[in-house]
């Protein structure tokens, strides 16, 4: 009888750290996407295209 609550508490423990482990992974997903949809809309964006500084004042 103990030793199937420790092998409950184990296995139960081992899924509750896989799901830990699967929520983690899905958020880090998540933040990947992000970053790369962010990355894209600026790379295509005119906001990255260089603008020629202005022409010193020559005295």
């Amino acid at each position: 009888m103990y030793n199937s609550k420790i092998k409950f508490k184990k296995a139960f423990s081992l899924i509750i750290s896989d799901s830990a482990l699967a929520m983690a992974v899905k958020l880090l997903s998540c933040y990947v996407t992000l970053i790369f949809v962010l990355f894209t809309r600026l790379s295509s964006s005119e906001a990255l295209v260089s603008i020629p500084y202005p022409k010193a004042i020559s005295l």
